[in-house]
């Protein structure tokens, strides 16, 4: 499990059902279950939510076998969430996949709703984006990537759908989280970008010319976090006492050495262990940003 750069390891979504998402997933975007059991209450207190304690979880990877997750857990309340869209926090797992506009045309009749169809961007030459809705309004930026840019090095992907390269943050301040990260991460402020943002735009019904804020955080020319400011109108994500929010719900990224890190808003004072696949005996501990999300870091060097 070791690393060389900060990168993220796994995707974490609070789910209804999750018997029924573990349907989706395997067969709309075709993840294979390689874990399956009961969260540790010492895992779920270690993320603040305790009713969680032998919720039912679900570890899915890419058929690439890449050291990227997607983790499904089974919510003690059954809810209607917010969309995504209008709230602060996890807005979005952006994942590289293969032929974005076949995938396009797979999800059709799945319980993936396609919010953002895929086309070519005149100012982006080098991915194809696509927009999905899941069940429990959690998002995926299914994005087909044709080659890296001056500015960060992007994964091409080796099977349908594969690994989650970036996560997509709802901020109420754009500039103090990317200082926030860039300090607790050891990690650097990359471009900053001003873009007609069609999800955004939808949401809260903006002209589609409406044009929004957002700036990369990476490691070296390692992409990690992708920061957007979003409008007033936004309000933070509900999440009931002692449990996670619907939806994205937390980012596990690895990094090389807790100790290192100047981290602030712990959940707790000492890192854990745990075993299993994702966390393979290594120390973790969770910290909450300004925007209310949830951010898992794993250390891979120590045991």
């Amino acid at each position: 499990m070791e690393s060389t750069q900060t990168q993220i390891r796994c995707g974490s979504i609070l789910v209804n059902d999750i018997e029924a998402s573990i349907v989706l997933y395997r067969d709309a975007l075709e993840q294979e279950v390689v874990e399956l059991g009961q969260l540790s209450p010492t895992i779920a207190d270690s993320w603040g939510a305790p009713r969680l304690a032998n919720a039912q979880t679900c570890l899915l990877q890419p058929k690439s076998k890449a050291h990227s997750y997607l983790r499904l857990i089974q919510s003690p309340d059954i809810v209607t969430p917010t969309p995504h869209a209008t709230t602060f926090g996890w807005c979005a797992f952006e994942i590289n996949v293969a032929d974005v506009f076949a995938l396009a045309e797979s999800l059709v009749g799945t319980d993936f709703t396609v919010v953002g169809s895929p086309k070519r961007l005149d100012n982006i030459a080098n991915v194809i984006p696509m927009q999905v809705v899941g069940p429990d309004q959690e998002v995926l930026f299914l994005n087909q990537v044709l080659a890296s840019d001056s500015e960060s090095d992007l994964p091409i992907a080796e099977c349908a759908v594969d690994r989650i390269f970036i996560a997509i943050l709802a901020s109420k301040d754009r500039e103090g989280t990317v200082d926030e990260y860039t300090r607790q991460l050891a990690c650097q402020e990359s471009g900053t970008h001003e873009l007609r943002y069609s999800l955004i735009n939808r949401a809260f019904g903006l002209d589609p010319q409406t044009k929004h804020r957002l700036t990369l955080v990476q490691d070296g020319r390692n992409p990690i976090i992708e920061v957007d400011q979003y409008p007033i109108g936004a309000t933070p994500r509900h999440v009931s006492e002692g449990n996670l929010s619907h939806g994205n719900t937390m980012v596990s990224l690895m990094v090389n050495d807790l100790d290192a890190l100047p981290l602030k808003n712990k959940l707790s004072d000492q890192p854990i262990r745990a075993d299993g696949q994702l966390y393979g005996g290594c120390r973790s501990i969770v910290v909450r940003g300004s925007s209310g999300e949830l951010l898992e870091l794993i250390e891979a060097n120590k045991r």
